[in-house]
């Protein structure tokens, strides 16, 4: 038998822990719905690298349904960690609250209505761990480094900046006609690249980006 990715995908499926009903639920729900989420082998890998730190406060930019939001929730609970997740748009806002209600974790997460970088001028840090899943909405590469600039500041040293979709599904490699993929290869490239991060671009999914900023 050919080994394709819907082989490797079914073979996956049957080690998925989901730590909440719910998020197979939304699962099914995305994926007729189309409603980009990270699916359950990158949450898996968020959870696990949120509790490798022992995150106690979280923020994510991008809520979407509170799928992801949900999983670090879950993921952190045990030291009553807390999540703070950024979305503009307003339906999105009442349906992952919704789920969010629904999964018991009401307590844990708080979500802002807001773009990003206005809520990041008004947000405390220092965070333990940024869940960046807005790359796909960067619209300039200035606005891929106002971005960048604003989650280092509110990340604690030896905290974890995490970012979802930066390959694009290979338009960054297209990036001289397409603003958007110029952005994302934009914050990419200087993430990777950053004096005082070590960065590490994995190819699951879509591409993601993990970070450690520096303890000096």
């Amino acid at each position: 038998m050919d080994l394709t990715l819907d082989n490797v995908s079914a073979y996956l499926g049957h080690f998925v822990r989901h730590p909440h009903p719910i998020l197979a639920d939304l699962e099914t729900d995305a994926a007729a719905r189309g409603v980009p989420i990270v699916g359950p082998w990158e949450a898996q890998l968020l959870s696990l690298l949120a509790r490798s730190i022992q995150a106690r406060r979280i923020l994510e930019l991008g809520t979407a349904t509170g799928y992801s939001a949900i999983w670090l929730a879950t993921a952190v609970a045990e030291w009553d960690g807390h999540v703070t997740t950024v979305d503009q748009d307003p339906v999105r806002v009442r349906e992952a609250q919704q789920h969010i209600d629904a999964a018991g974790l009401t307590d844990r997460i708080d979500i802002v209505q807001s773009t990003a970088l206005p809520a990041l001028q008004t947000l405390s840090g220092p965070f333990d761990l940024i869940f960046n899943d807005i790359l796909s909405y960067l619209t300039s590469p200035d606005e891929a480094q106002q971005l960048l600039n604003a989650c280092f500041r509110h990340l604690r040293p030896g905290g974890l900046l995490l970012c979802d979709n930066a390959l694009r599904g290979g338009r960054v490699l297209e990036a001289a006609t397409d603003a958007s993929a110029s952005a994302t290869k934009r914050f990419t490239e200087t993430l990777l690249q950053h004096p005082h991060a070590d960065t590490s671009l994995i190819a699951i999914r879509d591409g993601l980006l993990v970070c450690r900023k520096h303890d000096a």
